[in-house]
């Protein structure tokens, strides 16, 4: 799945590189918060549980176009392609709904809960793949700690 994902990403980054367009390249990665807690807790088969049930809501969340892969453990990276600024809001926005819809209906004795980071590929930079996902993770460290001062 991870090297599936490289090889899409690098080939997608070259395409969007050769010609200018008003649509952007966006890379997201995603991670479950406390899976660590449902293994211990529940046992690795609800935690296995929870990783394919968050893999369905991205492939809700996101379009057919876009590229979905598990990247190790309980994180996901997500190219969204061809598309327009406005898409954080949009799959921000689509993502918590599709995560509180979810917990509404789990009759589980715990909530998912995911952390995740979104970073826009510029046209014209020089940004690699794994250094889009390294901002990613940043970005992701960030809203995983707004998180935990909310609370």
């Amino acid at each position: 799945n991870r090297r599936g994902f490289f090889f899409h990403a690098e080939q997608q980054l070259k395409l969007f590189h050769s010609r200018r367009t008003d649509r952007d390249l966006w890379l997201m990665l995603a991670d479950i918060d406390g899976l660590k807690k449902i293994n211990d807790t529940h046992g690795h088969e609800a935690g296995s549980q929870e990783i394919i049930e968050f893999g369905e809501i991205l492939r809700k969340s996101f379009r057919n176009s876009d590229v979905i892969a598990r990247f190790g453990g309980d994180e996901f990276v997500i190219l969204i392609i061809n598309t327009l600024d406005e898409v954080k809001e949009k799959i921000s926005g689509r993502l918590d709904r599709n995560i509180t819809r979810y917990n509404l209906e789990s009759t589980k004795p715990y909530e998912l809960s995911v952390s995740y980071g979104l970073i826009k590929v510029e046209f014209g930079s020089a940004i690699t793949i794994q250094e889009a996902i390294n901002f990613a993770d940043a970005a992701m460290y960030e809203h995983k700690q707004d998180r935990r001062k909310s609370i």
